[in-house]
């Protein structure tokens, strides 16, 4: 299941990557200066994934701790 939620995850963040490009690509001088820049790939996922490793790291301490 995270392996699904994980692919769908970095495939919907490479398309938004690949528009942003694409969308610069059109844009005068001036504009470009102005355009926000590209989203990276790698800075995004690892926003996304930090809390969710927090999380996962917590929920595993705790159930060393019950076993113990």
């Amino acid at each position: 299941m995270f392996a699904f939620m994980f692919s769908e995850i970095v495939q919907q963040l490479m398309k938004r990557e690949k528009d942003a490009i694409a969308q610069r690509n059109l844009l005068d001088a001036e504009s470009l200066a102005r355009a926000p820049p590209v989203p990276d790939l790698e800075k995004e996922l690892h926003e996304m994934g930090r809390p969710v490793g927090e999380r996962v790291l917590e929920l595993m301490f705790y159930r060393e701790k019950g076993t113990s």
